[in-house]
């Protein structure tokens, strides 16, 4: 069993007994309340009410699973959604490291043209002698940077329409677990 397939059944697992605490505590309060209810509606016109030890322990109990169950969900709630700060600061990080690669390799890319334009226009200029080759060398190197900063420009709008850029973890087998799960539990 793969480490995605395993997370997907704890998550499914978890997400199960949440919603169990949900129902344990909604049943306890509609209890509570159709209790009282059922007593207020009996003796609308009496002021004070009596109930027996036995229906007073009982709703003792409905509250304690009430508190209880609250409790657990509070719990539960605040595991999950610091989990999922962790990840998204995870992800940040592995956006921030593919973007310093990016601009690292855009810079070896830029420097390699560069040299290629500088040797190029030497070995021209060198030849002929000519004033002219050393002239056009200089507008090819200006044409390569207005091309990197358009490109620059570029990879900018990108940046900003999809932040997150790219990251290196593949979620297909958490999908694909996650959806076998939810077919074998319904199935």
């Amino acid at each position: 069993m793969t480490d995605a397939t395993h997370a997907a059944h704890a998550a499914h697992a978890a997400e199960r007994s949440h919603r169990e605490l949900i129902d344990k505590n909604l049943a306890s309060s509609v209890f509570i309340y159709q209790t009282l209810n059922t007593h207020l509606k009996e003796h609308p016109d009496q002021p004070e009410l009596t109930l027996s030890r036995k229906e007073l322990l009982k709703m003792r109990r409905a509250a304690v699973i009430v508190n209880q169950s609250l409790g657990a969900i509070v719990k539960t709630s605040r595991e999950r959604e610091n989990r999922l700060v962790v990840e998204q600061h995870l992800i940040r990080q592995s956006a921030q490291r593919d973007r310093l690669d990016h601009q690292a390799h855009r810079a070896r890319v830029f420097e390699r043209l560069r040299a290629t334009q500088s040797e190029d226009a030497s070995a021209s200029a060198g030849a002929a002698g000519d004033v002219r080759a050393a002239t056009a060398s200089a507008s090819a190197n200006v044409g390569v940077e207005r091309a990197l900063r358009a490109v620059s420009h570029i990879e900018g709008a990108l940046a900003q329409l999809s932040p997150t850029g790219t990251i290196k973890l593949h979620g297909a087998a958490a999908l694909a677990a996650c959806a076998r799960a939810r077919a074998s539990g319904s199935g």
